[in-house]
C-alpha cells in the first residue's frame, strides 16, 4: 500500500512572503503548554480521536516541542478554531529545514482559506528562526489544499520514484499545468527521534535553544529589571510616548509606576487627558527593551495626532524586527481590551516606525502637516 501523503517545499531564497492576513478579529498566536487543551479541541474536530492529555502525548514530548512553536487560531469570539505548529526535525531533514505540521482547520471554519494563511504566517517564523526553507506533507487526495499551498509557492519534493506517479495524478485532477519541479529524491533519513534532553529539558536547565523570546506584560509596581536603566534612555520621548527625567530630585521609580497606573484610572485624570494602559516588553533575560501604551478613546486632538497606540524600542534593539513584534503584542491587548481598530500616528521621515506598522497591516488614510513644526506625519489604521 503506498503512502498517501505527499511532501512539498518553499525554499526562501529569491522569496517575496506574504504574510498570513486573517479575517477580522481573528488572532493567530501561540500558546503557553498550559493552554495545551485549545490544541486536543482543535484537533479533535478538524481530524477526530483526541483528547485530553494529547498534546503532552503527541506535541510536549518531542525533541522539538518548544511552546512559541505551536499555534492556535482563535475567531472573532475567541474561540479556537484552527492551528498549525512550526517544528523541526532536524534527525531527518537537517537543521537547515523547517517543517509545518498538524495544520487543521474544524469544519465550522473550512472554505476560508484558513489553513493557507496559516501556513504562510508560519513560513515567515520558520525563515526568522535562520531556516533556508520549509516542508510540510499533505494528503495526496487533498487537492484543495495542495492547490493552495502551490499557489503561494510550494513545490512538489519527491522522496522516493512512485511518487512521481502521484504528482502525475494529482496535477491531472487539478487541471493544472505540472510546476516545475526538483526531479532529485531526497531520501528521509533514517535517524530514530533523539533521546532526552529534549529542547525543552535544555532550555528549563539555562540552554539557550532558539532565538530570545520576547513578552509584553502590563505595566504594575512589580517592575522589570532595568527599569530605571531604560527611561534614562529615553528622557525626550519618542513615537509618542513620553520618557521621565530620572536626574530631577524628586524622581523615583515607585512615582514613576504610580503615574502608570494613576493614567488608567479616569477619576485621577487631569481634564482633557483620557485613560491608558501601558505596558512594558521584556527580553528572554526580563529586561525592559520596550513600552508601549493603549489609550482607549481619543480626544478631537489625539485623533488627529496621537492615536491609540504608541510604543518605543530601547535604540540598541532597533533593526531586529523587536519593533514589530511589539507592536504586534500590543495590538493583541488593545483587542483583549474590546478596541476594534485602533490609529496610529508617526512622522513622515520616521521610516522604521512606518515599516513596523505596515508590517502589522497598517492602512494609511491620509497624511497631515504639523501647524506649527510644518513636518508631516502618517495616520494609519489598523483592523483587529
Amino acid at each position: 500500500m503506498r503512502d498517501r501523503s505527499v511532501y512539498m517545499e518553499y525554499n526562501f531564497a529569491s522569496k517575496n512572503l506574504r504574510k498570513g492576513k486573517f479575517p477580522t478579529g481573528y488572532v493567530f498566536r501561540s500558546i503557553l503548554r498550559e493552554e495545551g487543551h485549545f490544541w486536543e479541541e482543535v484537533m479533535d474536530k478538524a481530524f477526530g480521536n483526541y483528547s485530553a492529555g494529547d498534546f503532552e502525548d503527541v506535541m510536549v514530548d518531542n525533541f522539538s516541542y518548544l511552546p512559541e512553536r505551536v499555534y492556535i487560531l482563535f475567531d472573532e469570539a475567541n474561540v479556537p478554531c484552527g492551528t498549525a505548529s512550526a517544528w523541526l526535525q532536524p534527525w531527518i531533514w537537517g537543521d537547515d529545514c523547517g517543517y509545518i505540521i498538524f495544520v487543521g482547520v474544524i469544519p465550522s471554519h473550512c472554505g476560508k482559506g484558513l489553513g493557507t494563511e496559516m501556513v504562510q504566517h508560519l513560513n515567515h517564523v520558520i525563515k526568522n528562526r535562520g531556516q533556508e526553507k520549509v516542508l510540510l506533507d499533505v494528503v495526496s487526495d487533498n487537492y484543495s489544499a495542495i492547490k493552495s499551498y502551490l499557489n503561494v509557492g510550494f513545490k512538489p519534493l519527491l522522496t522516493d520514484k512512485s511518487q512521481v506517479a502521484i504528482w502525475e495524478e494529482v496535477f491531472a485532477q487539478l487541471s493544472m499545468t505540472p510546476v516545475e519541479f526538483s526531479a532529485e529524491i531526497r531520501i528521509k533519513k533514517d535517524n530514530p527521534h533523539p533521546p532526552r534532553p529534549y529542547l525543552l529539558d535544555l532550555r528549563e536547565q539555562g540552554y539557550m535553544v532558539s532565538k530570545p523570546e520576547y513578552q509584553i506584560i502590563k505595566a504594575s509596581k512589580d517592575f522589570p529589571n532595568r527599569l530605571m536603566e531604560f527611561l534614562d534612555g529615553f528622557n525626550k520621548g519618542e513615537n509618542g510616548v513620553s520618557g521621565s527625567n530620572v536626574e530631577a530630585p524628586n524622581f523615583s521609580i515607585e512615582s514613576y509606576i504610580n503615574k502608570l497606573m494613576d493614567m488608567e484610572n479616569p477619576e485621577k485624570l487631569k481634564p482633557g487627558y483620557v485613560a491608558e494602559s501601558n505596558y512594558w516588553l521584556l527580553d528572554d533575560q526580563g529586561d525592559v527593551i520596550g513600552i508601549s501604551k493603549i489609550r482607549h478613546d481619543l480626544t478631537k486632538e489625539l485623533l488627529d495626532r496621537g492615536g491609540h497606540i504608541s510604543y518605543y524600542l530601547k535604540k540598541s534593539e532597533r533593526g531586529k524586527g523587536i519593533g514589530t513584534k511589539l507592536l504586534e503584542k500590543t495590538i493583541y491587548e488593545a483587542k483583549k481590551n474590546g478596541l476594534e481598530k485602533v490609529l496610529i500616528t508617526t512622522d513622515a521621515d520616521n521610516f522604521s516606525s512606518i515599516k513596523i506598522i505596515l508590517n502589522n497591516n497598517g492602512e494609511l488614510e491620509d497624511i497631515h502637516r504639523d501647524a506649527k513644526s510644518e513636518k508631516e506625519y502618517h495616520r494609519y489604521w489598523i483592523k483587529l
